[in-house]
């Protein structure tokens, strides 16, 4: 969980000083970054003079994106939708324009719910993902085709793509929750599916830990705050990840903990954190994997790594059901 809230905290940090250090509330507009950026491109189809606000570029040899909002004249600190994303192909000079939006008398909108500052732009295959800021622990992602077609809007971050522009991705938290609990899933945009891969209710360690948890409940502390205490879940805090485009697996470091005052005083001192590893294989229809605490691994496969445990050899052994070796 400090993990994640670090990085949240420093994300939300760096938007707020590019935001004051890139526009000095009104002062750069559009042109000043393509400028700066683009110093030899034709204009693109917009308003170059408009100025911008809590805006994200992604330049490349081969292309050139910018996810940005043109400033309100009536509240400069606020966002004025739309959600404006210009993208230069740089190997035929073609400018693509988008506004993205969504229903003026629908905030339910997932367009309009996910307008946020822009922390991110990240190209991978076909397709980019562009990342919004919502709270310190809740991000959106936009997913778009490279002719800037809004394929997908899923709510959280990725953590680790496959080059086909697969993701491994994680679910947003409520800020200042005493329990953050970790939501993970696989996600395709050439299918637009989502496979939920944590948390899992067949988990042996992680259904044994929060037994543990649940065996010590401080109940007086949650009558006191009025809280159920109900033990169903738990903080987790998704670590390394490693994948592997030839096998279609991913490795998981993950740790679980009870945490801070989310049970009460006297549940937080003897239940240490547990350290998990899940492999998955994504290679079939049914997703398929298998838990390990590292100890217990290392003693299956010897002395690993992430990355090692994705290889044919290592899956195989702990896949042995597998009717044919991983290639």
């Amino acid at each position: 969980m400090l993990h994640r809230m670090i990085i949240a905290a420093v994300a939300l940090a760096a938007v707020a000083i590019s935001v004051a250090a890139k526009t000095p509330v009104v002062t750069e507009t559009l042109a000043d970054v393509l400028q700066r950026e683009l110093p030899e491109a034709a204009a693109p189809p917009a308003n170059l003079q408009s100025p911008i606000t809590s805006y994200a570029v992604f330049n490349d040899p081969s292309f050139f994106v910018i996810g940005y909002y043109e400033v309100n004249a009536h509240d400069p600190n606020g966002l004025e939708r739309p959600l404006r994303v210009l993208l230069l192909d740089k190997r035929t000079g073609l400018w693509r324009h988008r506004e993205i939006k969504g229903k003026t008398n629908s905030i339910e909108e997932p367009e309009n719910i996910c307008a946020g500052s822009v922390l991110q732009i990240k190209p991978v295959g076909n397709w980019l993902f562009l990342g919004t800021h919502l709270t310190p622990s809740a991000s959106c992602t936009f997913v778009l085709s490279r002719t800037l077609e809004v394929n997908h809007i899923l709510f959280g971050w990725p953590m680790a793509f496959f080059s086909s522009g697969a993701a491994i991705m994680e679910g947003n938290t409520v800020h200042f929750s005493p329990i953050q609990p970790l939501s993970v899933e696989f996600y395709d945009p050439a299918t637009g599916g989502a496979t939920p891969l944590l948390p899992r209710q067949d988990d042996t360690i992680y259904r044994d830990f929060l037994r543990r948890v649940s065996s010590r409940l401080d109940k007086s502390w949650c009558r006191e705050h009025h809280r159920l205490c109900e033990v169903s879940e738990t903080n987790g805090e998704l670590g390394k990840i490693a994948v592997n485009d030839q096998t279609n697996t991913a490795a998981l470091l993950v740790d679980y903990d009870d945490g801070e005052e989310g049970y009460g005083a006297e549940a937080k001192s003897p239940v240490e954190f547990v350290e998990v590893i899940y492999v998955f294989d994504l290679s079939r229809k049914e997703m398929r994997y298998r838990e390990f605490q590292p100890d217990v691994l290392k003693k299956m496969v010897g002395e690993f790594t992430l990355e090692n445990l994705t290889q044919p050899a290592t899956l195989q052994r702990i896949f042995p059901e597998s009717p044919a070796p991983f290639r």
